[in-house]
Parts: structure tokens; C-alpha cells; sequence
């Protein structure tokens, strides 16, 4: 269900479920979440990438849904919830690569991706209230947060499908391309740069305007990996390798 290798410094993980469209199983985000943990810990790995073949992802497993009690319903949605909460605390940069298909819990999952680039045939979509019920991932608190209150609504609301090019005029997409290479090179791009650094904005991004928390990171870069970042400048003209 879940294939991962090393290429070049990144991570690529693959979600294999093509009969059922990547749908999400409980299963399969529990070895999302393991390679992910995996590919963290490896020293070799500075970025990830996530992507499916024919699609990103239909969206949580409804055979996971056929529950009888409403306490292993909010089970369940914790379930997920803890998922991704715990995706959102690796420390090396993750990209979602989105193709055909991202819905439901498809969509919620890119949104703990750091970046996300699409192919131009994807379609996002929220549709759980045409089942009569809402996201259980985290998508109405995260999505209000990268697109706006009144964005998430009218997507939740109708819950139509939105294009690629929808979806990057209203900044949830960063890039669209085609080519998987233009991923893999934006992927080696942020390779490239320091990885203290790295990992220090992406702990930082995920703060709420704690500007004491960004100047107690400058220092402390700035006294080890950015002194000799800031010479190689000065000296040569050049940033460093890192």
C-alpha cells in the first residue's frame, strides 16, 4: 500500500491502493505515518515527497466508516486526527505532489504536507456533506487557515470539485505542473539548503506570530551554521554547500 525509496537526498513515498483510488484506511495512514517517521530518522533524507500514480487520493476508507456506536465514531476521527498531528511533527519538509483525485481525507492529508504542487487533471474536493456528515481529519481548521474563512465554507458548502487552477488562485497550490522532474527539482532546491535552517523555519511556520521564538532561532543559527554561511558570502562571494 505504501512504497518508499531514497533518491538524491528525498524521500519518495508512494501510496499504492489503485483499485479503491488511494483511498484511506486507518491501515494505510498508520504506514504513511511509519515511512514518514522512517525517512525522518534517516540521515541521508532532507526532503519528502508524497504523490500516488492515477490519483492522490479518493479520501478516507468508507468501509471505515460502517460503525455502529458514536463513540467509535469520534474514535475513529481521532484516530485520523492524531495521524496527521503526528505528520505535522516531522521535522524535514514534506511535499504532496496532488494528481486526479483529492478528496476528503486525500485533501486533509496535503494540507499537513508543507508544499503542495499538483498535476493539472487534479480535482480537490470536501464532498462529506453530500453524505451527510463533515470531515473528521481536521480539514475545516485547517483549510480556514490556508485559504480563508469564506474560502473553506464555499468549498465545504457546496462540496464541488475545484480544479488545480482553482485551487492555486486561492494559495492552497504552490505550482502546477505535468512533469514529476519539476517536482524532484523543487525537491532537491530545498535539498540544497542548510538543514538546520530547514528544519528551524518549518518549526516556525507552525507557530501563531511568536517573533520571540523566531529571533531565539536567528541567534542561535547565526552562532553555529550561519557564521560560517554569512564568511563564505563575505569571503567568496558564494553560499555554501551544505
Amino acid at each position: 500500500m505504501i512504497k518508499s525509496h531514497i533518491k538524491n537526498a528525498i524521500g519518495w513515498i508512494e501510496i499504492d491502493r489503485t483499485k479503491q483510488k488511494n483511498a484511506l484506511s486507518i491501515a494505510l495512514l498508520q504506514k504513511l505515518l511509519s515511512s514518514l517517521q522512517q525517512l525522518d530518522e534517516d540521515k541521508l533524507v532532507r526532503v519528502i515527497l508524497i504523490h500516488g500514480k492515477e490519483n492522490f487520493s479518493s479520501g478516507g476508507d468508507i468501509n471505515d466508516m460502517q460503525i455502529d456506536n458514536e463513540q467509535e465514531a469520534i474514535e475513529l476521527a481521532k484516530k485520523v486526527q492524531n495521524i496527521f498531528s503526528n505528520i505535522t511533527k516531522i521535522s524535514k519538509p514534506i511535499i504532496a505532489y496532488t494528481k486526479g483525485l483529492v478528496f476528503g481525507g486525500g485533501l486533509e492529508l496535503a494540507l499537513v504536507c508543507d508544499i503542495i504542487i499538483s498535476h493539472s487533471n487534479a480535482n480537490f474536493s470536501l464532498p462529506e456533506a453530500r453524505l451527510g456528515i463533515v470531515p473528521g481529519g481536521g480539514a475545516t481548521q485547517r483549510l480556514k487557515g490556508a485559504i480563508g474563512k469564506q474560502n473553506a465554507a464555499y468549498m465545504l458548502f457546496t462540496a464541488k470539485q475545484f480544479s488545480a487552477q482553482w485551487m492555486l488562485s486561492h494559495n492552497l497550490v504552490q505550482e502546477i505542473t505535468d512533469d514529476i522532474s519539476r517536482v524532484e527539482s523543487i525537491a532537491m532546491r530545498i535539498s540544497e539548503q542548510n538543514p538546520n535552517a530547514i528544519k528551524a523555519l518549518k518549526q516556525l511556520l507552525q507557530k501563531n506570530m511568536d517573533f520571540e521564538a523566531e529571533s531565539n532561532s536567528f541567534a542561535e543559527l547565526l552562532m553555529n551554521d550561519g557564521n560560517r554561511g554569512v564568511k563564505s558570502f563575505i569571503e567568496k562571494n558564494q553560499f555554501p554547500k551544505w
